[in-house]
């Protein structure tokens, strides 16, 4: 008997071994580029490609974990006065929506990816950010009446993220960093969803569509900023910066639990920020960092990206920031936050200084193991 002779229940338990994580999930925590959503490995979607009987048996589990590349060539090609671009982005995101229903795979789609190297210019995401309900909140809320997606995922330069976050960004020392690409990832756990998938909101922004309670915000490298003179003093384009000054924003993510922040060098008014968003959020209890670059990035061996940076600056920082986030911790005792991971103790050169920390809120905070803390109860 041969793999054709089988029946479709057999063959649809064969093909959930062949369904693993994705690379959007797999490369979370990587510094994110063009490619952070591609994967060399796709077992599943080989076999879908083999004849017609095996690609309708792996579309269900195929789109489980979509992705809408938004092609730079494509959004360039539109100019609809003051929000260019966004005509051709309606168009691709439609485009999928309306494949997902001709394949009834609206219940099917868990995840979504929104991936693209366009840069927003400073023009449209100053008007998107004046008319966000007019705009960017129709995108969001004709995707989440098709699909009920558990996980959104957006990887795109700062300036474009915040386009379609309806977040405004500090652009003046954005020269000065050369970031291409973050990563925003909004979640929602699953025992929420084991209830009931929350209905949608009609609303103009992402944030406030569904409660999310997980939200992971990877901002890859400042490497690139501490070539500069007086780079202390840069501030970093990022959406963290609505996050914290407007009240409507802050409204959107109070059902946040949990904050995963990635990044590679930040500077500690980055950090600031984060901590001061961070703080004043109440139902936040666990919070994950990951600072330094991991065991496999040799960013540091790369002269084109290190340049003129001394390698001495850049530890000084992340020790520096590691310093603050521990008094932090230990004098908000009035913060939600009950748990600290820190993934930065693979980092053999952060033992000492991570060990330091740990020895700071140690009258406040239990270690649990390696990287990771917990706020000692004091009843």
């Amino acid at each position: 008997m041969g793999l054709d002779d089988l029946p479709p229940e057999l063959l649809q338990i064969i093909l959930s071994y062949l369904d693993g994580r994705p690379a959007s999930i797999v490369k979370l925590y990587e510094e994110p580029t063009a490619t952070s959503a591609d994967s060399a490995h796709q077992p599943l979607k080989n076999f879908s490609q083999v004849c017609d009987r095996y690609r309708s048996l792996s579309i269900p589990s195929l789109f489980r974990f979509s992705t809408v590349q938004l092609h730079e060539s494509i959004l360039q090609q539109s100019d609809v006065g003051e929000f260019h671009g966004l005509v051709p982005l309606y168009n691709i995101v439609q485009d999928f929506l309306e494949f997902v229903i001709k394949q009834d795979l609206s219940q099917r789609v868990q995840s979504l990816v929104i991936s693209t190297t366009y840069v927003v210019d400073a023009d449209t995401l100053l008007l998107s950010a004046s008319h966000p309900a007019r705009k960017m909140g129709d995108l969001w809320t004709s995707i989440f009446s098709v699909v009920r997606p558990h996980a959104i995922t957006i990887s795109a330069p700062p300036s474009t993220l915040a386009f379609l976050t309806s977040c405004v960004i500090d652009r003046t020392d954005e020269w000065a960093f050369q970031m291409h690409r973050h990563t925003l990832q909004l979640r929602i756990s699953a025992d929420i969803l084991r209830i009931n998938y929350p209905e949608p909101k009609q609303t103009n922004t992402l944030f406030q569509i569904v409660p999310w309670t997980h939200c992971i915000l990877n901002e890859g490298s400042s490497i690139q900023v501490y070539n500069t003179y007086q780079y202390d003093a840069m501030v970093q384009p990022s959406v963290l910066y609505k996050f914290l000054h407007r009240d409507a924003t802050l409204r959107m993510l109070m059902s946040l639990r949990s904050f995963d922040y990635v990044a590679i060098f930040p500077l500690q008014g980055q950090l600031d920020t984060l901590l001061s968003f961070l703080f004043i959020l109440p139902n936040l209890q666990r919070v994950t960092m990951q600072l330094a670059p991991q065991k496999q990035n040799r960013i540091l061996e790369d002269a084109s990206r290190v340049q003129r940076s001394l390698h001495s600056d850049l530890w000084m920082e992340l020790e520096t920031v590691f310093f603050l986030i521990a008094v932090d911790l230990v004098h908000k005792s009035y913060c939600s936050i009950n748990e600290l991971i820190c993934y930065d103790y693979q980092q053999e050169a952060l033992w000492e200084t991570l060990s330091r920390g740990g020895n700071l809120m140690s009258k406040h905070w239990q270690t649990i193991e390696d990287g990771h803390w917990k706020r000692i109860d004091p009843s």
